[in-house]
């Protein structure tokens, strides 16, 4: 009988010491931020440059993992109790599902991506996104209410190393007006998933959640293959000016 592989082990430091929170100035309303924001992007800021070690135990031996396309799904379940230890508040999210993670009280979402070398990861699912904004608080809570925590990692030797993060809105993930108004996958002329831009672009301050959505409803119009299209946009549009009675937009 052969031994049941055992959970990846991680070799990275966990005394990390973490800046109280401050007040960040901001365009949008304080009242919805996570509360616990500064605090869990300083921890993942304090992650850059640690090397984590893959290993499965097998039949009595200790086997290494370098195979990145295992990364992400891992990295979620290491990286959580050190989230859940920063913010108590922290919990998982459904397994193969959105959200990666819940705060405060299932108030707030947060999507882990990771990627090497150049971002391919998917953003979110087109129509998928665009069912869940169309939904009443959908727009607010995809918008306003999710960050995006990105890392990029490299390969040393028997290790993968975080050489980046980024904490990020949708809004400034995508690139906007080129091949389609937003990045995205297609294949055969279906419209599959929402893909980001360069690096270099996620930093760009004139991206706006005004840009995304109207460039989404762009999307919907030239998708051929999206059913409902006007009950989408009317649902989205009362989405949005109820966002802007609300101070969000």
């Amino acid at each position: 009988m052969t031994t049941p592989v055992s959970a990846p082990k991680i070799e990275a430091e966990t005394d990390v010491k973490v800046i109280p929170p401050v007040k960040v100035e901001m365009n949008i309303p304080m009242t919805i931020n996570y509360p616990n924001l500064e605090a869990l992007d300083t921890l993942c800021k304090s992650i850059v440059g640690k090397k984590i070690v893959l290993t499965a135990n097998f039949n009595g031996r200790s086997l290494p993992i370098m195979n990145p396309n295992l990364v992400g799904d891992l990295l979620e379940d290491i990286f959580f109790p050190f989230y859940k230890e920063e913010c108590p508040d922290f919990e998982e999210g459904p397994k193969q599902e959105s959200p990666d993670f819940f705060g405060h009280e299932k108030q707030f979402q947060f999507e882990q991506k990771v990627f090497y070398e150049s971002p391919g990861f998917d953003i979110s699912n087109f129509t998928s996104l665009i069912h869940q904004i169309s939904k009443s608080g959908g727009l607010i809570r995809k918008l306003f209410k999710t960050k995006y925590l990105v890392y990029e990692y490299g390969i040393d030797e028997s290790a993968f190393v975080i050489k980046n993060f980024w904490m990020l809105n949708i809004w400034n993930l995508p690139t906007y007006g080129k091949t389609y108004p937003i990045s995205m996958q297609v294949k055969k002329k279906m419209w599959y998933n929402i893909r980001p831009g360069t690096k270099a672009s996620w930093i760009d301050s004139s991206k706006t959640p005004h840009m995304f959505l109207d460039n989404l409803l762009k999307c919907i119009n030239q998708c051929s293959h999206l059913e409902d299209k006007e009950s989408l946009k009317s649902s989205i549009l009362t989405q949005i000016e109820e966002a802007k009675l609300q101070g969000f937009l």
